[in-house]
């Protein structure tokens, strides 16, 4: 029978590994592995992927567990149906976090080998992300694949069931010279017999026979000793769809190109956030104002292990400090304007237990920060919120030419020039760099205004459409 007892017994043996997993995510930031062996590099897959397959295999037997009580509903006293269900889905709700903190040390990772090649995030956001590791014999050859396999010649693969934003196939293989994704994989498996799996490796990529040379066709001077077995027609039916779609990605890949680079030197809050932290030490919850329209809130939740840290009640303590937090936020109240707006929202991790992913921004964990503040904002030791007002960034756009609308939600900005509409679309864009990458308002100004400068320079004619693609970079991170 499934109990607390050995849900959080999972959820805290899970702890060690991610433990294992950041201390090597440290060392690729530091430069070399803390032992100084290469190898390290190589155990973090393994280690994350076998952490999340076992989350996900109790997560699933969980749910069949309640299934059985639904099924036996007529038998069971109302009160009694009623706990063991709410029980049971608040281990799944533990054990989905559980899961969500491994995603995020396994975009960490990922990013560090995808950062020359951001663009390529954008085909993989395209499609839904699937949170748990592939059930039963699929998911077992995934992760077979994951832990005796490194690479191939020259190229390290990132497997992308430990993330959360690499959503297209099951793997890619990362170019180590040039950084540069040359093919995404898709693995199949079948079971052989009882103690046997065959698992099948179909690869897609710009002129990935040259470079993974294995690939060609050869003449074999003899037959294998043992025939490949087939694969189902409805998995076949369903490969095809999914090396299409990956084909695709790397057509627009090679479509994709950049006209004018423009390169700013941007500020952040980084230095308010080491300051809020600091205060957190001496108090589980307080607050620090962060430029004119931002506040920073911390609230320290100091539970020893990492199933404790799913308490709650802890939440509801903070829901509650929040609402005492409301006369506060007059801080951030401009007084000369008519269109203040708030906005609440968790750094980092979102309320509906996803993670943050922008296109073009760096994760939390290579920012320029203390790695304690990073690895307890990543372990949920400490739930920061940003509660924002956008109107100080709108008086500042409308003092330098632009001008504003908002709907409540929706914001425009743009400028009229010669009888033309020069309007930068997707404003809530600006705003998310502000409120959870803590970029400056002064940041935004000055991008939106170089921008505007370089679109001005060019002979463009009117109605077109120019994408302004975004890569936030930290001196100094291996860029």
């Amino acid at each position: 029978m499934i109990s607390k007892v050995k849900v959080h017994a999972l959820i805290d043996d899970i702890e060690r590994d991610y433990i294992k997993c950041w201390d090597i995510l440290c060392g690729i930031k530091e430069y070399s592995t803390k032992s100084g062996d290469i190898n390290k590099i190589f155990e973090f897959q393994p280690i994350l992927a076998n952490a999340i397959f076992k989350l996900s295999r109790k997560y699933r037997a969980i749910h069949q567990e309640k299934q059985k009580v639904i099924g036996k509903k007529k038998q069971l006293t109302p009160s009694w149906f009623k706990r063991r269900l709410k029980l049971l889905s608040g281990y799944q709700k533990s054990i989905k976090e559980t899961i969500l903190i491994g995603k995020s040390l396994g975009d960490s990772y990922a990013w560090f080998w995808y950062q020359k090649d951001r663009s390529f995030i954008q085909e993989h956001l395209k499609h839904e992300e699937i949170f748990h590791f592939p059930p039963g014999i699929g998911g077992i050859g995934e992760l077979e694949f994951i832990k005796n396999t490194k690479g191939f010649e020259g190229h390290l693969i990132i497997y992308h069931g430990t993330t959360s934003f690499l959503r297209l196939g099951d793997i890619s293989f990362i170019d180590l010279k040039s950084m540069k994704v040359s093919g995404i994989g898709e693995i199949k498996t079948k079971k052989i017999s009882e103690n046997k799996i065959q698992v099948n490796l179909f690869i897609q990529g710009t002129n990935i026979e040259n470079k993974l040379t294995f690939l060609q066709k050869k003449e074999l001077s003899e037959p294998p000793k043992r025939p490949q077995e087939k694969l189902p027609e409805w998995i076949k039916t369903r490969l095809k769809k999914q090396l299409k779609e990956v084909h695709l990605s790397f057509e627009n890949q090679n479509e994709r190109k950049v006209s004018n680079k423009i390169s700013r030197e941007h500020k952040f809050h980084y230095d308010s956030l080491t300051e809020l932290y600091r205060k957190i030490k001496e108090n589980k919850f307080c607050y620090v104002k962060v430029g004119d329209g931002l506040l920073l809130v911390g609230y320290a939740l100091n539970r020893k292990s990492l199933s404790g840290k799913l308490d709650n009640r802890s939440i509801a303590n903070l829901n509650k400090k929040l609402s005492n937090l409301i006369p506060s936020t007059m801080e951030i109240i401009s007084k000369k304007r008519e269109d203040n707006s708030i906005f609440i929202d968790s750094l980092h991790y979102t309320d509906g237990s996803k993670i943050y992913i922008m296109l073009g921004m760096v994760p939390l964990f290579w920012w320029p920060i203390s790695p304690n503040l990073i690895k307890q904002i990543i372990f949920q030791d400490l739930v920061l919120v940003t509660i924002f007002n956008p109107s100080f960034l709108m008086e500042k756009l409308e003092s330098v030419g632009f001008e504003t609308e908002n709907n409540g939600r929706k914001y425009r900005v743009y400028e009229m020039i010669d009888n033309n509409r020069l309007e930068f679309e997707g404003v809530s864009y600006f705003m998310r760099m502000i409120q959870q990458y803590l970029f400056t308002e002064e940041s935004i100004l000055d991008l939106l205004i170089s921008a505007k400068k370089e679109i001005l320079s060019k002979k463009i004619e009117p109605r077109t459409k120019l994408v302004l693609q975004i890569e936030q970079k930290i001196p100094g991170l291996f860029n």
